[in-house]
């Protein structure tokens, strides 16, 4: 299947294969807790939000992803992990939804298509992943998580395909060619 990822980090390149990643943490306890719950590794996401310590501006993602996943362990644990998934689109029409939001406009991006061929992968709402860390209510964090990961969907839904690992990168696309092409 070809599917469409926003390579924010620009850390993609053709030909590439992504695979889980098993960075070594310390101490040893915490390395074991990790593959212990992810025996097969975590993806970049779930390396930046689970398993390392977290920069300032990336503590209310990093409570929400949390939430997130532990809603999924207790209740969805055959839906895909965001800690073991790239957030893909299906098209390059449904990318331009994320792209045209206020925080891709003034980033430099890619565009990469992707291949795998296995049925690990959920299509999603991601309009109810909100958290707000002035104003936080766990409760409310939750229920949307619940609403996310059954898949319903919001008044305005903004979908994202979650895809296990591992996937081809078979040609990345700069943001100026992007944007150009639409």
């Amino acid at each position: 299947m070809i599917v469409y990822h926003l390579d924010r980090f620009k850390l993609l390149q053709e030909g590439q294969v992504i695979e889980y990643l098993r960075t070594p943490i310390h101490p040893e306890d915490l390395n074991q807790m990790v593959y212990d719950k992810y025996p097969k590794g975590l993806s970049h996401h779930g390396d930046l939000y689970y398993a390392r310590e977290i920069e300032q501006q990336f503590i209310s993602d990093s409570i929400l992803e949390n939430i997130l996943e532990y809603e999924r362990l207790l209740y969805y644990p055959n839906r895909p992990s965001r800690f073991q998934s790239i957030f893909t689109s299906p098209s390059l029409e449904q990318l331009r939804q994320w792209t045209e939001t206020s925080t891709f406009k003034d980033r430099d991006y890619n565009i990469c298509e992707l291949e795998f061929r296995h049925q690990d992968f959920a299509l999603l709402d991601s309009s109810w992943l909100k958290f707000n860390l002035n104003k936080p209510s766990f409760l409310t964090t939750s229920y949307r998580a619940k609403k996310y990961w059954s898949g319903q969907e919001s008044d305005n839904p903004k979908y994202e395909l979650l895809v296990q690992l591992p996937v081809n990168v078979i040609r990345c696309i700069p943001k100026s060619e992007f944007v150009l092409d639409h």
